[in-house]
């Protein structure tokens, strides 16, 4: 939770407010001469609480080198809600060891979030619709990468994934030529 002393006690409030500004960098680390300021009322969902933040992106000459916006904040750990104008994100590495560790669900997850962020009962920027949308989209995107399935391993690359291509097959259950006996049918 971000404070600030008003003269007598501590208010809540927002880095926005505080003014930070995120500053997305080219893809070699070097300052943006010209940055580009996203959307007003950008959130993030962090593994602390829920933030609210201006962001500038890459708008001078090496723009297309440091990529469309989503590409800045997936190089930079934050996993965009839409393809196109995004206005919340998220990090992921805390709730990848939750669900996997205690079996937390999204729901529990964005609720403590919630909580965390303001626990009186106002409730933040209302991001649980979108939450939910990027841990699908999180969760598929993961798949296909250990599926092997980038155009730099495979031509056709996520278009070309046939149905039941990602499924892991259980290693326990039997399969003929797999794990059982050429003659296996005439066992007794």
């Amino acid at each position: 939770v971000v404070q600030r002393w008003n003269g007598s006690f501590f208010v809540k409030t927002t880095l926005a407010v505080l003014g930070l500004r995120i500053q997305f960098s080219h893809e070699d680390d070097s300052i943006c001469t010209a940055p580009e300021a996203a959307n007003k009322g950008f959130v993030v969902l962090h593994t602390n609480t829920i933030h609210e933040v201006h962001v500038d992106f890459c708008g001078c000459e090496q723009a297309p080198e440091a990529g469309t916006p989503e590409i800045q904040l997936l190089r930079a750990g934050w996993f965009p809600t839409t393809d196109e104008h995004p206005q919340t994100c998220a990090t992921f590495e805390a709730f990848v060891l939750l669900t996997h560790q205690a079996k937390t669900t999204m729901y529990d997850y964005y609720a403590v979030l919630e909580k965390k962020t303001d626990n009186t009962g106002i409730k933040p920027p209302d991001r649980y619709h979108e939450w939910v949308q990027m841990c699908r989209k999180f969760r598929h995107t993961t798949m296909l990468k250990r599926g092997g399935r980038a155009k730099a391993y495979d031509e056709s690359g996520v278009e070309g994934t046939k149905e039941g291509a990602l499924a892991i097959r259980c290693p326990g259950c039997p399969r003929p030529g797999v794990n059982l006996p050429e003659d296996w049918e005439d066992a007794t």
